[in-house]
């Protein structure tokens, strides 16, 4: 054959057409090219369509329209039953579902589990609701002797050293229990240092202290009258004069008195106010000036207080106690410097 004649037809045998096939036709039908692979036939027209459906009795499932897909997207080719049949199964399927779950014990015990643990624990936050909004009185009685008063705080600065603390009597209802009177069971003089706060290093709580800061616990009048408001309104049994180590205030006025330097605005106050302490510090002359000044000004705010003429009558008579302590900043432990209450 020669190529360049091109594909010839295949050879069709319909003797009505052509009449009787003769020698030469077999044999170029013989010798015809085999037929190349078929390519994808296109959809079948709608007439093709119908000539199937007369010739097989009825549309094929492979020709029958898929109904719409539920995903919308109108491309699955998964074929479909009949829609009657389909809705019959699946909800016979559901529904032994259904009953299958209704009838498990298993489910049935999770679901009554996680009722009752619901309803219990609602309960539970309605009773500790209750419990916060309802008051309460103090946790311990208040210490009515000197004696009670500073083995009281020292506990709590025991606790405060070791970090067991208890923070007592910090709640709502000690609040409300004292949003008419308080009573506190000391009063504490100490510096403005920011690490050395009176409530915290005696782990005590609300209502329990009245707290005077001043800078390197300095006293004046005013001070002074602030001090004796406890044990002379409120029968506080106890007074604590508390100096620190480092004491930032006692070493400007440490500093200023030995250079002769004067220090801006009414810090100088402070610095007139320490000046016994220093000259106290330079007859001790101690290796730390400025830790034996600190010290120093403890022991005599102590002993004047003591003396004071308002309450001196009730320190000889075992009312009151004023104690002098030093507070480590290293360590957190108060040291008692004079006046333990025995």
């Amino acid at each position: 054959m020669d190529p360049g004649d091109g594909p010839r037809r295949p050879f069709r045998r319909d003797p009505g057409r052509w009449g009787p096939t003769s020698p030469q036709r077999q044999d170029r039908a013989f010798h015809a090219p085999a037929p190349a692979a078929p390519s994808p036939s296109p959809s079948p027209s709608p007439a093709s369509h119908r000539r199937e459906a007369g010739r097989c009795g009825g549309p094929s499932a492979a020709m029958r329209p898929t109904p719409a897909c539920a995903c919308g997207a109108g491309a699955c080719t998964t074929p479909t039953m009949e829609p009657g049949r389909t809705q019959d199964k699946s909800e016979r399927h559901r529904g032994e579902q259904s009953m299958e779950r209704a009838g498990s014990p298993g489910r049935r015990t999770l679901l009554a589990g996680g009722l009752v643990g619901a309803a219990v624990a609602l309960a539970g936050c309605s009773a500790k609701s209750e419990a916060s909004s309802a008051p309460s009185a103090s946790s311990q009685a208040r210490p009515t002797t000197p004696a009670a008063a500073f083995t009281r705080l020292m506990e709590g600065n025991q606790r405060w050293v070791s970090g067991h603390l208890q923070h007592p009597d910090r709640d709502p209802s000690r609040r409300q229990l004292l949003a008419r009177g308080q009573e506190p069971f000391g009063s504490v003089l100490s510096c403005i240092d920011s690490r050395v706060p009176p409530e915290l290093l005696f782990d005590t709580g609300l209502g329990d202290l009245y707290v005077m800061r001043t800078g390197g616990a300095a006293v004046g009048p005013v001070v002074t009258g602030s001090v004796e408001y406890g044990p002379m309104t409120s029968n506080t049994p106890l007074v604590v004069v508390l100096g620190h180590q480092r004491c930032g205030a006692v070493k400007a006025a440490y500093q200023s008195l030995r250079d002769g330097k004067r220090l801006p605005g009414n810090l100088q106050a402070i610095v007139k106010a320490l000046q016994p302490a220093y000259e106290q510090a330079l007859r001790e002359s101690g290796t730390d000036p400025v830790d034996t000044m600190a010290r120093a000004q403890v022991t005599l705010t102590a002993a004047d207080l003591r003396a004071n003429q308002d309450l001196a009558p009730l320190v000889r008579r075992g009312a009151l106690a004023v104690v002098g302590a030093y507070y480590s900043l290293d360590t957190g432990r108060v040291e008692v410097l004079a006046g333990a209450p025995a």
